[in-house]
């Protein structure tokens, strides 16, 4: 029988703690038959993938119920210090947060996501609509979209096709001719902007990084309720201090390419 068109093989196993893993992240915290009539598996396999991750401290179990366990924060520190924009932009977000007094991220394309690497928050931020490791659509975050916009236009197209245009607000675009409209203005005001696309109530800004050797690195962005983000604010004032911020991150990545500095990935393997 011919396998030639078959996907690449994998161990049936291993998929399921993974599945158990994105069921426990979901809930926050679960018991073994919620997780059982979740993913359609009876309860003893269910059982014995938690007491496996338990037993290696990667769920932690609390009155009969499951949660993440303190040992992927291990994983993610080492995951994320590989990442040469989260060293370069750490301290320039927290500088912007503490400037602004909003939510500024520090965000990377991953597998057609954004997915937030680094997040800091500034004085008049109580309750943030997003965290750390969140991932999101493309074609609804201002991040996303400058994502999309800096993206070669078949690989743009190919990310829009695959995950398609979900409505998270009335104000996402859904339309594809009406994206691709957007990402070129994107790429003439170099400012991608998130008008209670994503959130209800919130406005959000973005730019990307971009290295030395065109490289798209991230992207920075800036979001706020709409009561703080006044049209000037959110037109305006707000985008000079990011492109301001994201031009001294572009800085340091030249610097570092010229002066062929160790970035922490080639660091840490050796």
């Amino acid at each position: 029988m011919s396998t030639e068109n078959e996907g690449p093989r994998t161990i049936k196993s291993v998929e399921t703690a993974f599945d158990v893993l994105e069921v426990i992240h979901t809930h926050g915290q679960i018991g073994v038959t919620e997780i059982a009539n979740a993913l359609d598996i009876s309860k003893s396999a269910a059982h014995h993938h938690v007491t496996t991750l338990a037993q290696r401290n990667f769920l932690a179990k609390i009155d009969g119920q499951y949660r993440l366990g303190v040992r992927f924060l291990t994983y993610g520190g080492r995951a994320r210090k590989c990442e040469d924009v989260f060293e370069m932009g750490r301290a320039d977000v927290d500088e912007l947060a503490h400037k602004t007094g909003e939510t500024v991220r520090l965000i990377v394309e991953n597998s057609g996501y954004g997915l937030t690497l680094y997040q800091s928050l500034g004085e008049n931020v109580t309750e943030p609509h997003t965290h750390m490791g969140m991932m999101e659509y493309l074609h609804s975050t201002a991040a996303g979209k400058a994502f999309l916009a800096a993206l070669p236009q078949a690989e743009a197209e190919a990310i829009i096709d695959e995950r398609g245009l979900e409505r998270l607000t009335t104000n996402t675009i859904t339309s594809p001719d009406e994206l691709y409209k957007e990402l070129e203005r994107i790429r003439s005001r170099g400012i991608s902007f998130d008008n209670e696309e994503q959130f209800e109530g919130v406005r959000c800004i973005a730019t990307t990084l971009i290295g030395e050797s065109d490289d798209l690195l991230g992207a920075v962005s800036i979001s706020a309720p709409t009561e703080r983000m006044s049209h000037h604010r959110f037109r305006s004032e707000l985008p000079r201090q990011l492109q301001s911020v994201t031009e001294e991150i572009n800085r340091v990545e030249e610097y570092r390419f010229r002066h062929e500095l160790p970035c922490i990935s080639r660091t840490l393997s050796q």
